[in-house]
């Protein structure tokens, strides 16, 4: 998870990326307008992230 700064004209937001193998990464959530993330694990295969669930199993991903 790391915070986003688009400049002067846009807002803050938030990004959370999967690592892969070598250099690869999976983008797995993106909300705009916000500057921090509520990470919160629920098994094996599903994470909360700001109260949105996500099944990584499934290949879900969140973006706003």
């Amino acid at each position: 998870m790391y915070r986003t700064n688009g400049g002067a004209a846009t807002s803050f937001g938030v990004v959370g990326e999967l690592k892969g193998p070598l250099w690869f990464k999976k983008r797995v959530y993106s909300d705009y307008r916000m500057d921090h993330a509520d990470v919160r694990w629920k098994n094996n295969h599903t994470v909360s992230i700001n109260n949105h669930k996500i099944n990584l199993g499934e290949g879900e991903t969140y973006s706003d």
